[in-house]
């Protein structure tokens, strides 16, 4: 999370910017006393972002950040995220014709087009705020990046909005390397900031498959307090064994039974035991 105190003395940004562009920007003060010390270093990464990387920076000056004018401070966060992130990137897509037909797009058509040529026709997909509300798009698109996770989310509905959403945040990040830029709380809150949702989503144009190893199936979202459940574990070849660990709303192990139903698949039975969430976890290791 960004702090108003963050960029005052322009170091911390000057390092951001060199980051981001790849390119050095020189000699600046790098012991800071006095206030003209700070806002030329303030200075110097602005003017940089203008007049070499080109990008418009409106209503924010070095006096704005040093005086730790939040407001003007996120802005110019968002301004270099719209830049970086999705003007500047270079993402691949399906359909390229779909590129010709709109040349200056802007950043936010830009993630748009290439998140709908990502998810299977007919889903709907006009926002980023409300229509992220359900985990339902967000399953669907972890799902076409990472397609033999099998994650199901044709079978989500809406009631389990929280659920939905936090499975397919824990997916991208263990799979994708998404970080969790947004909690799915906030996510599924019918108040989504739109800026919040379109940075985490930016993530995924550039995100690399990490294949599993097995994958989990027939998991009961509803199970019945004191009555047994089970699900499946398949795994890619009969060498890995699955260990499986759920915990129970206490955080707390729950006693799990597995039983092999074949080479590369385990029945896994579990009673719970209260009411609440339970997180369900699987790692392979190599049987030998």
């Amino acid at each position: 999370m960004v702090k108003e105190t963050d960029f005052e003395e322009g170091l911390k940004l000057i390092r951001l910017v060199e980051v981001l562009s790849g390119k050095s920007l020189g000699r600046f003060n790098k012991r800071v006393t006095f206030r003209s010390q700070k806002l030329e270093n303030i200075s110097l990464a602005l003017n940089f972002l203008e007049n070499e990387e080109h990008i418009k920076i409106v209503s924010i000056d070095s006096s704005a950040i040093l005086d730790k004018n939040l407001k003007l401070i996120l802005g110019l966060v968002w301004t270099l995220i719209l830049h970086y992130s999705i003007s500047k990137a270079d993402w691949e897509l399906p359909d390229y014709t779909q590129i010709e037909q709109v040349p200056d797009r802007t950043p936010k058509q830009k993630l748009m087009m290439w998140i709908k040529a990502k998810l299977p026709p007919g889903l709907p997909l006009n926002n980023f705020t409300s229509d992220w509300n359900d985990g339902v798009l967000l399953g669907a698109l972890v799902d076409s990046c990472a397609p033999d996770l099998h994650i199901g989310w044709r079978d989500w509905i809406p009631a389990n909005a929280l659920h939905s959403t936090r499975t397919a945040m824990q997916l991208a990040e263990q799979h994708l390397d998404v970080a969790p830029l947004i909690t799915p709380e906030e996510l599924i809150n019918p108040a989504v900031d739109e800026k919040s949702v379109m940075t985490y989503l930016a993530q995924f144009p550039q995100a690399h498959y990490k294949p599993a190893m097995g994958r989990v199936a027939n998991v009961d979202t509803s199970p019945i307090v004191g009555t047994s459940t089970t699900f499946i574990v398949h795994t890619v070849n009969a060498v890995l064994e699955p260990d499986v660990l759920i915990r129970g709303p206490d955080r707390f192990p729950v006693n799990v039974e597995m039983h092999k139903v074949s080479s590369n698949v385990c029945e896994v039975k579990y009673k719970p035991q209260q009411k609440g969430e339970y997180e369900v976890g699987a790692h392979c290791c190599l049987f030998l």
